[in-house]
């Protein structure tokens, strides 16, 4: 078994006797949170603070993921494609509505999420616990965590209203009535939190397995640089990478051993954060390979798996990476059929689910149980920091060595030709840059952000077959949320 099984049993034991408890006492953890509930001494403040973690792993990749924000980042662009009809089909072909449960459920968990840490926060200041270098440590993973929410709204609805003052609000049902803030004071906000956080946090770890994890100041200053390339402040964005450069990250010599289960640890340098997952207890898992692997005809693998096989990548974008490229290792096109010699080339199966290449991403975990793995699920790594650093020079500077060489450092771990300064102009290297974010970064959740970015995210779609609209840009604003705040104004296009 992996070397962190110790130390992710204790960390996610924490988070299932959590979710266990807010089932059992629902009335009052979830509908009444007051800061008087959360934390009297140092071990009520590690367990609410690792709820924290789990709201997190629920909202971005939850166990079945139909409903998650990976989803509604990956199956709305050229990336990703799927069989399967409901969310996933809604989420594929643009067909989600302000009733659709992914638009509401995505929005409640980081709305409540906020709301969560907020109250939390306040806690820490009435907790009779004299160690103040813990309550500082835990108020900053706290406030990083309440920044990735605020983010992810912004990311995905536009400016949204949310509570920063625990003494406005104690029921979560219950919020008060705000106008929609303005695109400066949500970035604002966002902004300055993640600048306190990163100066108080480990910039790469905490030295341990014990805390693998965890966010650090890299996570902070990671969603600090997404947000100023959201914002296209190349600026404020070219400092943020040379802090997170500085910090000890590294790129792994081998692409695949990246998303190796062996690989779940303080020593994985590309790693920025993870969402930590287990295949038992079940809760704490992920389904990914049963999304993704073959269904018909099965493929060989050395343990017995639940398979759907619903989720493809798109014979269009696998034909993008050069054939030695290693980064397609686990994309899988040819394979063993189970229980036979026989090789397969899946481009050619005829079955309704045999739409593109299956996206394995991960290795397998050997402790896998029915449909659910333990892999960790990678949200920032590394090699986004270096394609976004050759990115911004490129825009403030117009193709220059140092963009190029961060470039092939990426491709030349990946065994692809390394390019030249001379074959590009800016707007040239503009769009290689984004399609090479598009081979290093499959499947990991920024491919929606860099097609809006570059101004393509509807073309891409419409390319696709799809009738996506300018409105598409954002999701809808949830109906349940509008019914409930007659002051919340619907994204444009969406009324």
């Amino acid at each position: 078994m992996k070397l962190m099984n110790i130390n992710k049993n204790i960390f996610l034991s924490i988070m299932l006797f959590l979710f266990i408890a807010s089932c059992e006492l629902e009335p009052e953890i979830y509908d009444k949170i007051s800061p008087e509930n959360y934390t009297k001494n140092e071990a009520d403040i590690s367990a609410a603070v690792t709820g924290l973690y789990y709201d997190l792993g629920k909202a971005w990749a939850p166990h079945n993921f139909d409903d998650s924000h990976l989803m509604l980042n990956i199956l709305t662009t050229d990336e990703l494609t799927t069989a399967w009809g409901h969310r996933w089909q809604s989420n594929n072909e643009f067909l989600f509505t302000e009733s659709s449960s992914q638009v509401r459920i995505n929005w409640e968990k980081y709305v409540q999420g906020i709301t969560r840490a907020t109250l939390l926060l306040e806690s820490f200041e009435k907790a009779e616990i004299e160690n103040q270098e813990l309550i500082e440590r835990y108020s900053a993973e706290v406030r990083t965590i309440r920044a990735f929410f605020a983010f992810s709204l912004f990311d995905l609805y536009g400016p949204v209203p949310f509570i920063t003052d625990s003494k406005e609000v104690e029921d979560l049902k219950k919020l008060p009535q705000l106008e929609r803030p303005s695109r400066e004071w949500m970035i604002d906000f966002i902004e300055s939190e993640l600048l306190w956080c990163a100066d108080r946090l480990p910039g790469r770890n905490y030295n341990s397995n014990e805390d693998y994890g965890r966010v650090t100041g890299g996570t902070a200053l990671t969603i600090l640089l997404k947000l100023y390339m959201q914002e296209k402040d190349w600026g404020k964005a070219l400092p943020v990478t040379d802090a997170i450069m500085n910090l000890g990250y590294e790129l792994n010599p081998d692409y695949v051993e990246v998303f190796s289960i062996d690989n779940e640890n303080y020593n994985n340098k590309e790693i920025i954060f993870s969402i930590v997952r287990m295949a038992d207890p079940a809760t704490h898992g992920t389904t990914w390979f049963a999304c993704t692997m073959p269904q018909v005809p099965p493929m060989k693998i050395d343990v017995e798996m639940t398979i759907w096989g619903g989720l493809k990548v798109p014979w269009e974008h696998y034909d993008k990476f050069d054939s030695t490229d290693t980064r397609r290792t686990n994309m899988i096109r040819y394979y063993h059929e189970a229980n036979t010699d026989t090789i397969v080339d899946f481009r050619y199966v005829t079955h309704y689910k045999a739409v593109g290449a299956n996206p394995l991403k991960y290795g397998f975990d050997p402790g896998q149980n029915g449909d659910t793995q333990g892999n960790d699920l990678i949200l920032y790594r590394y090699a986004d920091i270096i394609l976004s650093r050759a990115e911004i020079l490129n825009e403030l500077n117009g193709p220059t060595q140092e963009a190029i060489d961060l470039i092939n450092q990426i491709r030349s771990r990946a065994n692809v030709a390394n390019i030249n300064l001379t074959d590009f102009d800016q707007d040239s290297l503009r769009n290689f840059i984004l399609e090479e974010r598009g081979l290093e970064l499959w499947c990991e959740g920024v491919r929606r952000q860099d097609l809006l970015r570059h101004g393509k995210f509807i073309a891409a779609a419409v390319a696709d077959g799809y009738e996506a609209k300018e409105k598409h840009k954002l999701f809808p604003i949830p109906q349940d949320a509008r019914e409930e705040n007659p002051l919340l104004e619907q994204n444009p296009g969406w009324n």
